[in-house]
């Protein structure tokens, strides 16, 4: 049950979709940003101040808005902050194979920092834990992601994502879900 003071959520029958004027980025298979700090790491041969490398700047050449997926995810109870460290790395290696199967354009993985600051903020506004770990991949167009899925290779990568999930994530405690830029 929501607190009062949140109101109930409309989820949409269907991911937005860029319009028409949207077009992929062309560049060289397998190549596409990762991130795991502030910094951004862009394509090789990018000039550092390519306007589509920058931070933030997540609209395509023709000014679409990207898709992101969000995944917000909690380590199961069982496993040590430790742990869940050794998992993080195989799931980063993982998820990093799955996203340049897909085409993404960009992944940034981040994990939650264990510091007073963030207990104190949970403990003012009443909410819940920080997750453990958050993956964000941008890509242009769902309908292309999800046509990739169909792909063999990419259907035994995401079996082998799906059972590193259950070894180290405690599943019904995590999000999953696909955004659009607002700006």
């Amino acid at each position: 049950m929501l607190p009062a003071y949140l109101p109930e959520r409309a989820y949409p029958d269907s991911i937005p979709k860029p319009g028409s004027a949207a077009r992929r980025l062309e560049r060289p298979a397998g190549h596409f940003f990762v991130s795991d700090s502030p910094k951004c790491v862009t394509e090789p041969g990018s000039p550092a101040g390519n306007r589509y490398a920058r931070r933030g700047d997540h609209a395509n050449r023709s000014g679409a808005k990207m898709i992101k997926y969000v995944q917000c995810l909690r380590r199961h109870p069982d496993l040590s902050p430790a742990d869940f460290r050794r998992h993080w790395e195989e799931y980063k290696a993982l998820w990093t194979e799955v996203a340049q199967q897909l085409a993404a354009i960009r992944v940034s993985f981040s994990t939650t920092l264990a510091i007073d600051a963030n207990d104190r903020i949970a403990i003012e506004r009443g909410t819940a834990e920080p997750f453990d770990g958050l993956v964000e991949t941008w890509t242009h167009d769902a309908h292309d992601l999800e046509t990739r899925r169909g792909d063999p290779a990419v259907q035994e990568l995401e079996h082998r994502l799906f059972a590193k999930q259950h070894e180290f994530l405690d599943l019904p405690q995590c999000c999953f879900f696909f955004t659009a830029d607002d700006d």
